[in-house]
């Protein structure tokens, strides 16, 4: 039998979650950018409309769950600061 992850380790290579979440920002912005370039070759006529509404609509799901997880974030920080010490 082998032994379990280290606490904190999950399946993603060892990363730290500073690297996680780098590495989720770095999505985002690339999905944002996607929907920017494909909305500009639409209003351009360069895009068939179903591409740039498949851009558009994973540039606000990516929004979406970039606040989410801000808006946790927030909450978890406000929650330590409560904290007694």
């Amino acid at each position: 039998a082998s032994a379990p992850p280290p606490v904190g380790k999950g399946g993603d290579d060892g990363k730290d979650f500073g690297a996680i979440i780098g590495d989720m920002a770095g999505d985002a912005v690339t999905a944002l950018r996607t929907g920017e370039v494909k909305s500009l070759a639409g209003v351009a006529g360069e895009a068939d409309i179903q591409s740039v509404v498949e851009a558009l609509a994973a540039a606000e799901m990516t929004m979406r769950t970039v606040t989410a997880v801000r808006d946790k974030v927030v909450e978890a920080y406000h929650d330590i600061l409560r904290m007694p010490i």
